[in-house]
């Protein structure tokens, strides 16, 4: 697989709710290492792997970060080198159990194996939303706290982790944008801080968003912003034609992350 300068990756999914509610009960973060070519510090291989996280809620986010897994890896030249922190009322005893607190301990431990002044970090979260805003983490009756955009702003911070790519697929995602932002960070959500997204339902295999942006944009997107703007087209369309109140898919590109992916190689599809 072609490798490529200067990425890590992140990916989550959980489930969308208010932040009181009882949600189902499974998550998963996963860990992908990426390290610059001859740069890196993972084991002295000096190869690019990519860091992904993921969160299991619900079967449909759990075959979302599936899918944007494959996908990111494929685009970015990813190899997967997995930690994994799952919430399984089935099974409990299978993996490190996901909190904000595991979150938080993974990305330090991720930090230490990056490069942070050339590595980039994706992380992809597909979960229940709230408007406060919150992401909902939930496991049977175990006393965890949903995820504010606070939280995930500190403990990005506290990891040192510089350069970042966060999408998130969760009703009212759009209300983690200030928080998150900054010149060497992209963030891309499915919906506006007011907005509901659509498709969370446990029937399903992929949320609106999942199948506009991992499913049929990304793959053949000439950058992140171009797959943003396809995907977003996309559900305004589906949106309109099944009569619901449109989600408004928001994004943030700083600009320096902006610069820093385009001067990278990826598997982008050539004109």
């Amino acid at each position: 697989m072609r490798t490529f300068s200067g990425r890590r990756t992140c990916l989550a999914s959980g489930s969308r709710a208010r932040r009181n509610s009882r949600l189902p009960p499974s998550f998963d973060w996963t860990l992908y290492e990426d390290h610059q070519q001859g740069g890196g510090r993972n084991r002295g291989d000096g190869g690019n792997k990519s860091p992904i996280f993921r969160r299991w809620q619900q079967k449909v986010f759990a075959q979302e970060i599936s899918l944007a897994s494959r996908v990111l890896s494929e685009r970015y030249g990813m190899e997967n080198r997995a930690l994994a922190l799952i919430n399984d009322e089935r099974d409990l005893q299978r993996a490190p159990l996901a909190s904000v607190a595991g979150l938080k301990y993974a990305l330090r431990g991720l930090a230490g194996r990056m490069n942070l002044d050339r590595d980039v970090l994706f992380l992809v979260i597909s979960s229940h939303g709230a408007s406060e805003p919150a992401i909902a983490v939930s496991n049977s009756d175990l006393p965890f706290n949903d995820m504010t955009d606070e939280d995930l702003a500190q403990g990005l911070s506290d990891s040192g982790i510089k350069w970042r790519v966060i999408i998130i697929s969760a009703c009212y995602a759009g209300g983690f944008i200030d928080a998150l932002k900054n010149p060497r960070t992209i963030v891309i959500t499915a919906a506006a801080a007011d907005r509901t997204s659509f498709g969370c339902s446990n029937d399903r295999d992929l949320t609106y968003f999942g199948e506009a942006f991992f499913r049929d944009a990304l793959p053949e997107a000439r950058s992140l912003r171009d797959a943003f703007e396809r995907a977003k087209t996309a559900i305004a369309l589906r949106e309109r034609r099944e009569h619901v109140d449109a989600s408004k898919p928001q994004a943030y590109f700083g600009a320096e992350m902006e610069a820093k992916l385009a001067a990278m190689k990826d598997h982008a599809p050539h004109p």
